[in-house]
């Protein structure tokens, strides 16, 4: 199954308004892993997105999120990565991630869009990318539609389960 990925550019083809972007999608305190090696931005996206409700564990490093990951496969509801960070890239994190919890949507956040293969970030499982710096309301709709997928998935899982314990 092909998740499509979104760029900021492709909505704007679409005609959305200045008005429509300025609206922030809430979290319902869905648990984020969010990694970012610029230690300040990594902050302040804490920051904004706990301010929305969304739960946030934030790491500097890809190994550091892996080393999470490994411990506690089922605990994030999405990754949220930047793409170019020293030790690894937020696409070969991406790969990282589906060897150890495949159906966790992936958020990629990148400053050089240009610099990124649309086809191969589907390829990892990348639902979303964003362009850095994001703005709150930038990224809860890159949240909420990479998470809505993955609600939809637990939603039918829990209610598959229903009566059979």
């Amino acid at each position: 199954m092909r998740n499509p990925v979104s760029l900021p550019a492709d909505r704007a083809r679409r005609g959305r308004t200045q008005r429509d972007q300025g609206r922030v999608a809430a979290g319902d305190g869905e648990h984020i892993l969010l990694v970012d090696d610029e230690v300040v931005l990594l902050d302040v996206y804490k920051r904004m997105l706990e301010h929305i409700g969304y739960t946030i564990t934030a790491v500097s490093t890809p190994e550091d999120a892996l080393k999470l990951l490994r411990a506690n496969p089922t605990d994030f509801e999405l990754i949220m990565t930047d793409h170019a960070m020293p030790e690894m890239t937020g696409m070969k994190l991406a790969e990282e991630v589906r060897t150890i919890s495949p159906d966790v949507p992936i958020l990629l956040a990148s400053g050089r869009l240009d610099s990124i293969s649309l086809e191969r970030a589907r390829s990892v499982g990348i639902r979303e990318i964003v362009s850095k710096p994001a703005s709150i309301s930038q990224l809860s709709d890159a949240i909420n539609r990479a998470l809505n997928g993955y609600r939809k998935t637990k939603k039918t899982d829990l209610s598959e389960n229903v009566g059979n314990g």
